[in-house]
């Protein structure tokens, strides 16, 4: 039976163990973006305290291309105005297929009707500055879905076997003792968050874990939350004891990492990568805005006649400067370069827009985007991230469609499936942009080939035998994301093939009796005439 003690050491241990990266992590967020540092480096970020981070920053060309780049993978792999998934058992007949799809567009729909599209964009954020995120999925009061991001600073994570994905999650966070009594009731909670509320002191923070973990033993199928596969335990640091305790049918947090450090479950973001051309800018600026004041006010020389005091000189417009000569204060003229110094800005500008594939296509002012544009991004960015799209595959679309699907078919909403589905196990096909970019080159394989079929099939038609039409056509439309619902099935098409050979066969026989009676008049007429 697990304890509270237990659960309060696993996560100090926990903590030691991810505390040793969280310098790296922290310096991506500083040149990039500071704001989702808190609890990094404080518990909680005070706007001044913002202020006083962004004051250090001379260059958002890091910022920018950050979210630039987040939009793009948002945009090649969960749009909303898209359904970027689909699932299959393999083999399925028609009726299975049917019901499979159906069930994919609605949970789709109900992923982008709840609050997924705002919580995935935070989520990536993260996941392109420090390389991983923890998104909890939860079924919503009156059915759909809810969407929480965890901050990682309040996370903790671990997977039970060594290389697999992450399967265990501790959250160790702060509630208000209003807060607590809320989440928890009154009767829960211990003595000392009773009494804040009571005197007056609710506004008082007290320390929880939420530890996710895969439980030891389990019912399949089980109706009880303590008998599910995944546990949950919700304990109260200040008492040391448990307040609630739950389970999920399936994982409720998702843990996608970018790029793994070795030896570590954690991992690391593409901003690591540029963040020593981040600095680079950063300190590039900071001279050129010291070389601009000196440009600008002027770099003086000043004689110290008893007059004139250069160590109280203040200049200025309107003022009025005493001195025994004209020529005992004079303007020098500076070696900066602002030339040397444009040119260094923009190569490392656009070495950061490269590094984060912020460069792939035009800005929206200089000329507008084609279809051919956004396919030859999409291609450019699976070429780059193909590893790493196979990962978020993985670790991140894949659990988050078997959430969903499981809340989903639990509440009803799916109707019904095919008795012959039971006990199959489904797989997620991808159809997002980013997904069909990995299949264009089979795609174009295909053409090839037909084109070059067809150019033989002049000298010699028995080419085409090399060919199966039928599931070439079937395998370029699903590639290229044709929706199924205007793609038959094979029974509708070998109905339709049937009927007009039928029909073929009917006017053929209608063409065969018609001269056969136009034969038979035509003997006759010569037979009445004597012929």
């Amino acid at each position: 039976m697990v304890t509270a003690d237990q659960i309060i050491k696993r996560c100090s241990n926990m903590t030691a163990v991810r505390d040793i990266h969280v310098p790296t992590w922290r310096e991506c967020y500083r040149y990039s973006y500071p704001i989702r540092m808190s609890g990094f480096h404080d518990e909680v970020m005070t706007s001044q305290e913002l202020m006083d981070w962004l004051s250090q920053l001379n260059d958002s060309t890091t910022t920018e291309a950050v979210r630039v780049f987040t939009a793009h993978l948002m945009d090649g792999m969960t749009p909303s105005n898209a359904l970027w998934f689909g699932m299959d058992v393999g083999e399925e007949s028609d009726d299975e297929k049917r019901w499979l799809g159906k069930a994919s567009k609605v949970i789709w729909q109900n992923i982008h009707n709840a609050n997924f599209d705002s919580v995935a964009f935070e989520s990536m954020l993260d996941a392109v500055i420090a390389g991983w995120f923890v998104m909890f999925v939860d079924e919503k009061e009156g059915g759909g879905y809810h969407f929480e991001q965890w901050p990682i600073s309040q996370c903790y994570v671990t997977a039970s076997r060594a290389g697999e994905t992450v399967d265990t999650v501790y959250r160790k966070f702060k509630l208000r003792a209003d807060q607590a009594i809320n989440e928890y009731g009154r009767d829960k909670v211990c003595d000392k968050v009773r009494d804040a509320v009571d005197n007056g002191k609710e506004h008082t923070k007290f320390e929880f874990i939420h530890a996710v973990e895969p439980r030891k033993k389990h019912v399949v199928n089980a109706r009880l939350a303590k008998n599910m596969p995944v546990a949950s335990y919700h304990v109260c640091c200040t008492s040391k004891a448990i307040m609630r305790e739950g389970g999920y049918h399936e994982m409720p947090c998702i843990v996608p990492r970018w790029l793994l450090l070795p030896e570590s479950e954690y991992a690391v973001g593409p901003v690591l990568d540029a963040l020593a051309d981040a600095r680079t800018i950063n300190k590039v600026k900071e001279f050129g805005l010291i070389n601009l004041d000196m440009a600008v006010g002027g770099l003086w020389i000043a004689e110290d006649d008893g007059v004139l005091t250069p160590r109280n000189l203040k200049i200025g417009p309107r003022r009025v400067i005493i001195a025994n000569s004209v020529e005992s204060m004079k303007a020098l003229q500076t070696s900066t370069d602002f030339n040397i110094e444009f040119a260094a800005e923009d190569r490392i500008q656009a070495q950061i827009r490269k590094l984060l594939l912020a460069d792939i296509l035009p800005p929206l002012d200089e000329q507008p985007r084609t279809a051919t544009e956004i396919n030859m991004r999409m291609q450019y960015i699976r070429q780059m991230l193909g590893p790493i799209f196979a990962r978020l595959q993985s670790e991140y679309l894949q659990p988050l469609i078997e959430r969903c699907f499981g809340i989903a078919y639990r509440a009803g909403i799916l109707g019904k499936a095919p008795e012959s589905l039971a006990n199959r196990t489904f797989h997620v096909k991808y159809e997002s942009p980013l997904a069909r970019a990995q299949k264009l080159g089979e795609v174009n394989a295909i053409d090839q080939y037909f084109a070059g079929l067809m150019a033989g099939a002049e000298l010699n038609p028995d080419v085409m035998d090399n060919i199966d039409m039928d599931k070439a056509a079937r395998y370029r439309g699903e590639a290229l994301g044709v929706p199924s619902d205007i793609m038959p099935s094979v029974d509708e098409i070998a109905e339709k093939r049937a009927a007009r050979q039928q029909q073929q066969q009917e006017q053929q026989q209608q063409a065969i009796g018609q001269e056969i009676a136009l034969e038979a008049g035509t003997a006759a007429a010569k037979q009445a005439v004597g012929v």
